[in-house]
């Protein structure tokens, strides 16, 4: 079993003891500045698998790790927990005012895919690091999605929305991007399945970064209200 918890990050859940290989990607929070590429595989001593995968692993692996970005991993990583609380304080602000759109029969918003509003919220918790002085309140890390009305509308509060366009996450500012309509662009053949999965094309992802929580409210605000007008707009059409 191999499980990648960089999305979660490994300051808020702790899922070592379900796997057999855990991999990080030291890229996005833990480096959390965008300045340097890194990862990070951890076999799990306890794992059955252990004495193979260790064998392996020593008899094939090449460090390519280059000793100044492991400096710039390092300094970086200084306040990687004060990062993580800054991420998921700004994460969940601004899930919970997608959220509270959603009721709304003039919002453009029709779901929120974080784990504060899922129902398999249970699920992380039960993986979720205790409470320390570093971290108080672990959360579920800095990515959420959220899925609009139709891809117009997505296209409406995209183009408008001041949040900078990056496939990136876990950065210092926040950034966005229509992931899955790139998903979508590689086949019509494929929509179904995507659509299967809850990939839906009129979707936005959004990283949070580090920016005053006020300021990331103010502008999801004004690219709402611009896709609300979106909104009315088609259904004049109608």
């Amino acid at each position: 079993m191999i499980v990648d918890d960089t999305i979660g990050g490994f300051g808020n859940v702790d899922v070592f003891a379900q796997t057999d290989i855990l991999l990080t990607s030291l890229t996005k929070s833990f480096s959390g500045y965008s300045n340097v590429l890194g990862g990070s595989i951890v076999l799990n001593p306890l794992s059955s698998h252990y004495s193979a995968l260790g064998a392996k692993f020593a008899s094939t692996h090449k460090n390519e790790l280059f000793a100044a970005d492991a400096q710039v991993l390092l300094s970086n990583s200084q306040d990687f927990l004060a990062r993580t609380r800054c991420l998921n304080r700004n994460t969940e602000a601004m899930a919970a005012f997608f959220q509270r759109h959603v009721a709304d029969p003039g919002s453009p918003v029709i779901n929120v895919q974080y784990p504060t509003q899922l129902p398999t919220k249970p699920n992380y918790g039960a993986l979720m690091r205790r409470s320390t002085s570093e971290l108080p309140e672990p959360s579920y890390g800095c990515l959420l999605t959220v899925d609009f009305e139709s891809t117009n509308m997505a296209k409406a509060f995209y183009d408008r929305c001041g949040f900078y366009p990056s496939p990136h996450l876990g950065a210092h500012m926040t950034v966005m991007l229509a992931y899955n309509m790139m998903a979508f662009g590689k086949g019509p053949a494929d929509r179904p399945y995507f659509r299967e999965i809850g990939a839906k094309e009129e979707s936005v992802r959004f990283s949070a970064g580090l920016e005053n929580v006020e300021d990331l409210i103010d502008t999801i605000k004004d690219a709402l209200d611009f896709a609300a007008e979106a909104k009315k707009r088609e259904g004049k059409e109608e």
